[in-house]
């Protein structure tokens, strides 16, 4: 029997109640926990809770409900029982909030260096087994008390005289929807490992179809594309840094499509080197390659260093306005087919005359 005041029980004759202190009409005793009301309330397993409830008004020790248990936040939202569960399971899940978000904004930041993102990382894996470890602590509470928190619920909302069907009953649109915002928690630090990770290697690999083999060091130390395959750059990249250029110490070289570069001095032709594109980032490009296995004797190469070359052009605009060499600036000018001809045709013919002359 209840109080139609505050839903608390009466014991038996009283003529006030003990909770609110209100005056019980006589020959009035109420009950309002009948089946219809549990029916209502609590929906399916309403054998169950009937049950517990009489046990728990009884004054009796409720049993362990290994439902809430095993599923202690997902049981609570089923149940619409958001009280209980912000009571018992506030800290775990706001440590799984903080542990995850952290975690992910870290990974966002291109700034910090690896080993304090691996010292952060270790700070929100330790926050997260504390949170898991309240977690089960909580659930454990939660299964022990549920039925009889479930049971106080559903007389303050008899006292209340709120609608039963509408604040109590089960609702799996509600878990599904939980689930799936902690599904979203879960993968953010996933998401941004892809993002920071995945997605740049893939464009990279995409846009330059980059060659990881690399031949054996020791097996051949010259020739094309053998120590360091490099990777492939667009046709507008490629069709700028073709073509003729001559220096101001008078030395012309030649970039063809393919990229072998063809160098020479004084109008002689000093060798061909087999080029690849080892960097090539925003308007800096960066070609580097070996001599080909016929012409470094003839350049009188006796190490492999002196036989690899390396040429940086910076763009603009679509012109080459900078060559550097290792980390010197060439002075250059970009001639047509028929001025670099002519140029080196020059070269040859003063070389002959001073010849004829001594």
């Amino acid at each position: 029997m209840y109080c139609k005041y505050c839903g608390s029980v009466l014991p038996i004759g009283s003529r006030f109640c003990p909770n609110c202190a209100n005056e019980v009409e006589e020959g009035y005793l109420k009950q309002v926990m009948n089946k219809n009301d549990i029916a209502n309330y609590v929906g399916k397993n309403e054998a169950y809770f009937s049950r517990e409830f009489s046990n728990v008004a009884a004054a009796q020790k409720g049993s362990f409900n290994w439902v809430a248990f095993w599923f202690g936040p997902f049981y609570c939202v089923y149940r619409k029982q958001y009280d209980m569960l912000w009571k018992y399971l506030k800290v775990p899940l706001s440590g799984f909030l903080i542990s995850f978000l952290g975690s992910t904004i870290q990974i966002l930041d291109g700034t910090m260096d690896i080993d304090a993102l691996l010292k952060w990382m270790m700070v929100w894996l330790g926050l997260s087994f504390v949170a898991t470890v309240w977690l089960y602590v909580a659930q454990v509470r939660l299964g022990r008390n549920f039925n009889r928190l479930y049971f106080e619920s559903l007389k303050k909302k008899i006292a209340e005289k709120k609608s039963l069907k509408e604040y109590g009953g089960t609702s799996v649109k509600n878990v599904a929807l939980f689930s799936l915002m902690s599904s979203l928690l879960l993968s953010l630090p996933v998401v941004a490992v892809v993002k920071t990770q995945v997605f740049p290697a893939l464009y990279s690999s995409n846009s330059y179809d980059m060659v990881e083999e690399k031949a054996d060091e020791n097996e051949v130390i010259y020739g094309y594309n053998t120590y360091n395959p490099g990777m492939d750059i667009d046709e507008y990249a490629n069709a700028e840094i073709k073509g003729h250029y001559i220096t101001d110490t008078g030395t012309g070289f030649s970039l063809d499509e393919n990229l072998c570069l063809s160098i020479y001095e004084d109008g002689h032709w000093k060798g061909k080197f087999s080029m690849s594109v080892i960097e090539f980032e925003n308007d800096s490009l960066v070609i580097a390659g070996y001599i080909e296995d016929d012409d470094w004797e003839k350049m009188d190469i006796s190490s492999k260093e002196e036989a690899y070359y390396i040429l940086e052009f910076v763009l603009q605009n679509g012109q080459v306005i900078s060559i550097f060499t290792g980390d010197k600036e060439v002075t250059f000018r970009k001639v047509s087919l028929d001025d670099f001809a002519e140029e080196m045709w020059r070269a040859l013919d003063a070389e002959y005359r001073g010849k004829l002359n001594s």
